[in-house]
């Protein structure tokens, strides 16, 4: 229908912003489990991240969901997918990336967020809590700009003392983003904006937060600057 309406070929462009699928999820084993993997597997996302990419989200997903049912008592789990994210709602008890990572006992989520990271770092798994919902969103870095435009979590920042400190002030406020996504202002960072951003960091007693540097063109000496003197933070290559 979108190729009809175009009069052309649909790229990958074309596609961030339509929504591809979403769905309420009857929460009961294994009919849950069906129909998230269904959902994904039946839009656009294995053909527009690549199969790997989309069976980790996959993955990722099911747990979360599974985790929702048995331990969040929710009552209901949403799956919305756009070509550059699928984005995992549910209304139990706040349950954080760092919880699925941490818990007692963890397996099967913990691994399934352990294998995302280190197997496909084209994509990047944010969480939020919001209006007494958890909110996970698994993104593909092919269109990390358009996620990050309504992304209640994203602040611009630049080295100039009075940007980094709303930068900071951001992210002391919104304790609910467990990651904040930093994106540059102007497009890109210079050596003064880190060295300005870890001075930022240590002023204002920032720990313990996940804060992303969203880089979109850097060299790899700019990237081993960063790692050097702000080792808390990760980096997300656009």
């Amino acid at each position: 229908m979108l190729r009809h309406e175009l009069g052309r070929d649909v790229t990958f462009t074309d596609l961030v912003s339509e929504p591809l699928a979403q769905i309420e999820i009857v929460l009961k084993a294994p009919e849950m489990v069906q129909q998230i993997a269904e959902t994904i597997d039946l839009s656009l996302v294995p053909s527009v991240w690549g199969v790997e990419a989309a069976l980790a989200a996959r993955y990722l997903a099911v747990e979360i969901g599974q985790n929702a049912l048995t331990h969040g008592a929710a009552s209901k789990f949403q799956v919305s997918i756009k070509a550059h994210s699928i984005v995992l709602h549910d209304d139990g008890e706040k349950f954080t990336l760092g919880d699925l990572a941490t818990a007692t006992g963890a397996r099967g989520g913990a691994r399934a967020l352990q294998d995302i990271r280190r197997f496909n770092p084209n994509l990047v798994v944010s969480y939020v809590r919001h209006e007494s919902m958890n909110i996970t969103t698994i993104a593909t870095t092919n269109a990390l700009k358009e996620m990050l435009v309504d992304h209640p979590c994203t602040v611009n920042f630049y080295g100039a003392p009075q940007a980094v400190t709303a930068a900071m002030e951001f992210v002391k406020v919104h304790s609910e983003c467990e990651t904040v996504f930093l994106k540059p202002t102007y497009g890109g960072v210079c050596y003064s904006d880190l060295y300005s951003l870890a001075q930022a960091l240590k002023l204002h007693e920032i720990n313990g937060r996940d804060i992303a540097l969203v880089l979109p063109f850097h060299s790899h000496a700019m990237k081993e600057l960063c790692r050097e003197i702000i080792p808390s933070i990760r980096i997300i290559e656009t």
